[in-house]
C-alpha cells in the first residue's frame, strides 16, 4: 500500500487558503488530537464527535484525505455513542497526523 501524498494534495488546493492555516494548524494539532483520545478513553460520545467534527473539517481543507477518513469514521462512531471502536483508529491517525504535519513543516 502506497502512502498518501499529502505534497501533492496540498499543491492541489487553495494556497493562499492552505498557507494560512498552516501555522495554527501545526500549533493546535497536538491538543485535537489529546482531545480526542481523552473522549475516546473516556467514553466521552458527544466530546469524541465534537473534537473529531473539528479535526475533520480543518483536514479537509488541507485536502489530508487520510486523516478526513479517520476523524470522519470517529466522527459517527461518537454520534452513534461507539467511542470505544475509535480506540482502534487511533494508531492509523497518529500515522497519518504525523505524515501530514511533516509536510506542513516543510512548507511552512
Amino acid at each position: 500500500m502506497t502512502s498518501f501524498n499529502y505534497a501533492a494534495a496540498l499543491n492541489s488546493g487553495n494556497r493562499e487558503i492552505i498557507e494560512m492555516m498552516i501555522l495554527p494548524f501545526l500549533t493546535a494539532v497536538p491538543q485535537y488530537i489529546r482531545n480526542i483520545e481523552s473522549a475516546i478513553f473516556e467514553h466521552r460520545h458527544q466530546d469524541l464527535y465534537s473534537h473529531a467534527h473539528l479535526l475533520t473539517g480543518l483536514a479537509h481543507r488541507l485536502n489530508a484525505e487520510p486523516v478526513v477518513r479517520l476523524s470522519l469514521s470517529m466522527e459517527t462512531m461518537g454520534k452513534n455513542e461507539k467511542s470505544e471502536m475509535a480506540e482502534e483508529l487511533l494508531p492509523q491517525l497518529h500515522g497519518e497526523i504525523k505524515s501530514l504535519m511533516l509536510v506542513l513543516s516543510a512548507a511552512d
